[in-house]
Order: structure tokens, then sequence, then C-alpha cells
């Protein structure tokens, strides 16, 4: 049996479909075939002139695309889409809100508007606002933020609000996170790296599979964090019972060796 290809259209042609689809009853090939003409050779289902739906394929092969073998062919089944409202529905309202709003059409002739936005899960309000764009204020405070990154680039925003209120503007640390977040300003800075292991260490067995903890002071559990802190961080070491998790011991140290935790 030989394999065809099978074709994978764009989520536009998608979107078109589906929402066709839910405009008006058709069969799917009727509305594939109108929004999109099939390349020479494919399948393609048309109605006759008697309004019956007639299967098209390439030459010597059946309905199933097996060349040469008419026993194999079986007739295909064409739905109309009025059925399938909630399978487009479903598949519309995963789409992104933009897209959404950019298939919703104004001068639609059966559909409108409050309907459209309906079957895409769309309120009508979100259809019809307008983003509007950053005032002066903002935009100055955006402009200053992007110069002090360049100069300072490890600051985070609670520093930013700090500075920028030793320079008389009156802003919080939640002032300043939304605009650093639209501008993508983050602080640079050497992050703890403590999750990688020599390649020339040993790699011991895990020995409590399929053991049952079921009494104190049976297994304990030993781990390593780290604390940020003003300037660098602190490395917590705890001994713990794995059966009450009551900590058993701690240590804190300003440097990761072995020493501390031993």
């Amino acid at each position: 049996m030989s394999k065809r290809n099978r074709k994978r259209d764009s989520a536009e042609f998608k979107a078109k479909v589906a929402l066709a689809a839910l405009k008006e009853v058709a069969t799917l090939s009727e509305i594939a075939a109108r929004l999109d003409p099939p390349e020479h050779g494919e399948s393609l289902e048309t109605p006759d002139g008697r309004g019956d739906v007639v299967a098209v394929h390439r030459e010597g092969e059946s309905a199933r695309g097996v060349p040469g073998d008419p026993d194999q062919g079986t007739a295909r089944e064409d739905r109309t889409t009025d059925g399938g409202a909630r399978f487009f529905s479903t598949r519309l309202r995963s789409m992104s809100r933009d897209r959404r709003k950019s298939v919703v059409e104004t001068n639609h002739p059966k559909f409108g508007v409050v309907r459209q936005c309906h079957l895409l899960g769309l309120c009508r309000s979100t259809f019809y606002y307008k983003t509007s764009g950053e005032t002066p204020k903002n935009l100055a405070l955006m402009k200053r933020l992007d110069e002090i990154v360049l100069d300072v680039p490890f600051f985070g925003a609670r520093q930013m609000a700090r500075m920028l209120r030793r320079e008389g503007h009156w802003v919080n640390r939640k002032r300043i996170v939304r605009p650093m977040r639209k501008m993508g300003l983050e602080p640079v800075y050497r992050r703890p790296n403590t999750s990688c292991p020599h390649p020339e260490h040993k790699i011991f067995p895990y020995l409590l599979r399929d053991v049952a903890i079921t009494r104190s002071h049976q297994v304990w559990c030993a781990d390593v964090t780290h604390i940020p802190m003003r300037r660098g961080f602190l490395y917590l070491v705890a001994i713990m019972d794995w059966h009450s998790r009551k900590v058993l011991s701690w240590q804190l140290s300003n440097s990761m060796d072995a020493s501390f935790c031993v």
C-alpha cells in the first residue's frame, strides 16, 4: 500500500473554515474548496447537479487512496457542519484573543457582532476595545528606567524604586514592576549554581526504593539550600527525620564546602 503525504493547512486557514462552518450550514468540503481550491491531483468532494456529494480522486486511485484496487474503495461520508458546532467553537476558543478578534466580521449579512463574539467566546466590549498608549508621565518614567539599567544593570525593582524616590519621584515597587515587564528589563546578576554535579563524582544508588518508612529515626535526610542576602548568599544544611519531618540539626555557612555539612 502506498503512503500519501497528508496536506497540512495553516492555522489561519483552519480558523477561516471553522468560523465559516459556524456561520452557515454547508459541508466541510464545500467550505474548504471555496476558501482554498485544492491543488492538482488532490482529492475533493464536490456536489453534482442533483445536489449529491461526489468524491473526485486522482486517476487510478480508489476512494481510500489505494492505487489499482477498486474493491478497497469505500464511499466517503460528507457531513454538514451544523452538527459539529460544539467542536468548531472549542477549536476557535483555543486560539489567542487577538486572533479571534481578527476573525469577527462587522458587516456579515447573517450573523451580527454579538453572535460572532458569542461563538468565539469573546466579550463584545473586548472586541470594541482599543488599546490606549502610555501617558507622557509613564513614557518619561520608562525612559528614566532605561537610563538606569544602562548604568547599573544589576538593579531590581526595589533598588529602582529607592533610587527614583531619592530623585523626587513618588513611586513604589509595584509602580516600577509593570513598566519593567513591559520593556523586558531584568536585573543582571550572578545566580547560584548548586545543581551541577562534578563529572567525576560517584553516583550512589537510591537505598530507599521499596522501603516502608513507618517510625521516627528510621531514616534521616539532609539537604543544602541557599538563602539570598544583601550581598551574596548564605548556605543552609539541615538534617531532618523522614517520618516526623522534624529538623534534627542545621548549620549556616558563607561558602559552599563539605566541612560545614560534615
